[in-house]
């Protein structure tokens, strides 16, 4: 969890916001991808607000990449900041 908060800069990749209380959220979900539980390219930071947000749209099992990239692309901050998205350095199978 810590080294996701730092790779991200302690900020929710999301809203962009800084600091506040943080979640580290599984790309690909805790409860169906038991092997990336603890793979930092499998988390990103969210703040709590985004991550329910999240969750609420998307449940909490079987998560993937495709459904993060459509929630960023729904949730984008209005002033188009870029927003960092980690790509593994192999493939997440």
């Amino acid at each position: 969890r810590k080294k996701v908060y730092k790779r991200d800069n302690y900020t929710c990749q999301c809203c962009r916001k800084t600091g506040g209380v943080l979640n580290a959220h599984h790309i690909y979900s805790y409860h169906s991808h038991k092997k990336l539980r603890y793979v930092t390219s499998n988390g990103i930071t969210l703040c709590e607000k985004c991550h329910k947000e999240f969750h609420k749209q998307f449940t909490n099992k079987f998560n993937t990449r495709k459904q993060f990239n459509k929630f960023l692309k729904e949730h984008k901050p209005k002033d188009n900041h870029a927003i960092h998205q980690r790509t593994p350095t192999r493939p997440i199978r």
